[in-house]
């Protein structure tokens, strides 16, 4: 299969590194910028895969026609407010898998007619294929099409879509090479991605605050509270996945403890509000742009 990446931004780029780093990887990725210089680089770290075999092929493109051409999947990786500029330049016939935040389905494929158009919204962890990613439902029921048979190929595919690319559930096998993958309702999508998508961001900013805290007040060496805090994160994720809500945070607050002094503080500072008001930030930033 080939993939063409429109646009070789931090998602795409990360969504690349992952599907290279992949048991069985993609034949051949494509890749365009808008002149960064960015797809270049990322074809020649990519080619090969990453043991440098002979099992990926990578290519910078200079244009998107040509890109939209070769591609079995076009991943569009734009900015939405170049979404008409590019489309009007890469029209492809197969299937168009969109990334475009606030940017319904119906609108991507108002530009790409002759396509099957699909959306996800991943976060940054699908560069280590330990991703979240959530794919919106309405677009073709499930079953149907990605770029399957024309309407006459008798495969239950989409009329006026080439023959032979990525049914649904081909496509979901691919995006789950990635991480883990969540079929939504498009109109859950933007909250889904406010606490998916962005909490990579403030994960890593809670990260240097709290390693912060073991060095400013208590004297750590910054390498090694990075260090502990990391470590501390990682373990402590699957601890409480395997339990219920507030169950491990009971578990380690015993009364009158030093866990219980800093709960306290977090909440009398208005810890989980300034949470939620991260979400609803990013939401509010989302549908105002849509």
């Amino acid at each position: 299969m080939t993939l063409g990446f429109l646009g070789s931004g931090n998602m795409a780029a990360a969504m690349a590194r992952g599907w290279a780093g992949a048991d069985s990887p993609p034949a051949e990725m494509l890749f365009t910028d808008r002149g960064s210089g960015r797809a270049a680089g990322l074809a020649e770290e990519l080619a090969g895969g990453p043991a440098g075999g002979a099992d990926l092929s990578t290519e910078a493109l200079g244009d998107n026609a040509e890109l939209a051409a070769r591609s079995d999947l076009l991943i569009l990786g734009c900015k939405p407010a170049d979404l008409e500029r590019v489309a009007s330049g890469a029209q492809v016939s197969s299937a168009v898998l969109s990334l475009l935040g606030a940017t319904p389905v119906a609108r991507v494929a108002e530009h790409f007619p002759e396509a099957a158009v699909y959306r996800v919204m991943p976060n940054l962890a699908v560069e280590l294929r330990r991703g979240v990613l959530c794919l919106a439902t309405n677009e073709a029921p499930a079953g149907d099409a990605v770029a399957g048979g024309g309407a006459d190929s008798g495969g239950g595919g989409t009329a006026g879509i080439r023959e032979g690319a990525v049914r649904r559930g081909d496509l979901i096998e691919l995006l789950g090479q990635l991480g883990r993958v969540h079929e939504l309702p498009e109109s859950n999508l933007d909250a889904a991605t406010a606490v998916m998508g962005c909490s990579p961001a403030y994960l890593d900013l809670f990260v240097d605050a709290l390693a912060g805290g073991g060095v400013i007040d208590g004297g750590l060496d910054p390498g090694l509270a990075r260090q502990l805090t990391l470590e501390a994160f990682e373990g402590s994720l699957a601890l409480i996945a395997s339990r219920k809500p507030g169950e491990v945070r009971r578990a380690v607050a015993s009364p009158g403890g030093s866990t219980e002094a800093g709960l306290r503080a977090l909440e009398e500072n208005g810890f989980a509000e300034v949470a939620a008001g991260a979400v609803r930030a990013s939401l509010e930033r989302m549908r105002g742009a849509g």
